[in-house]
């Protein structure tokens, strides 16, 4: 009896264990959906996008931060680039300029009720062109 127990025990935790890693290796293969910032809305909190627009606002922050609002001409979008991933990636923020057209992906998020867009991978800004 005792030995049932610990059989189905190590059974349930292989599962787990099988179930936890394809949910990790899907995740690592889901492609961020291409839209326009026009098209971004609530319903997509928490999923993956890609947008391309211009850079209307930038803004810095002490502690490293740079800000950014894109716009597609109709609608904007919020950017948080946090200091930790700045230091990760290689993005030259000098370029980072009203006017820049840069493209980015990342988890569709809403801050202070406005719709915000958070890289979380060192390629998931780049600049375009400006």
């Amino acid at each position: 009896m005792q030995f049932e127990k610990h059989f189905l025990k190590l059974g349930c935790l292989f599962c787990s264990l099988i179930g936890i890693s394809l949910i990790y290796f899907s995740s690592l293969l889901e492609q961020p959906k291409e839209v326009s910032i026009s098209e971004l809305n609530a319903d997509m909190v928490g999923f993956s996008a890609t947008v391309v627009g211009r850079i209307s606002k930038v803004r810095f922050h002490q502690d490293g931060h740079v800000f950014l609002t894109l716009t597609d001409g109709r609608n904007v979008v919020q950017v948080p680039l946090f200091a930790s991933f700045l230091k990760a990636s290689s993005i030259d923020i000098s370029k980072l300029k009203v006017g820049a057209e840069v493209l980015v992906s990342g988890t569709v998020d809403v801050y202070k009720s406005q719709l915000q867009i958070l890289p979380r991978k060192t390629n998931d800004l780049q600049i375009l062109g400006g």
